[in-house]
């Protein structure tokens, strides 16, 4: 966890010093899908945290608003897959989205 939060501050720390800034920042709002419970949301926010160039903004019962500064097309496919690790975590039923191209 440790070295996954300085990669992050690194990572974000080059970005706002460099020339050239080639950020694609997006706020994403992600809805749960089975996480329904706040200590789940809770474990899935700060997993999104440890994510270089990613902030959990807010919590809500049934989304998560997420900071992004290099937003691509597999960010929702990630996130399903993230939820759906953390659901099989907690003994949840979940669809698994870990083959989804």
């Amino acid at each position: 966890m440790l070295k996954l939060s300085v990669n992050g501050a690194l990572e974000v720390a080059r970005l706002a010093m460099s020339q050239r800034c080639d950020a694609n920042t997006l706020t994403h709002t992600y809805r749960f899908r089975c996480l329904t419970q706040q200590p789940q949301q809770l474990l899935m926010a700060n997993l999104v945290n440890l994510t270089p160039g990613t902030l959990t903004l807010r919590i809500s019962c049934d989304a998560l608003y997420i900071h992004i500064l290099h937003h691509h097309p597999r960010v929702e496919a990630q996130l399903k897959v993230l939820e759906s690790r953390i659901a099989g975590l907690y003994g949840l039923k979940h669809e698994s989205w870990e083959h989804e191209p």
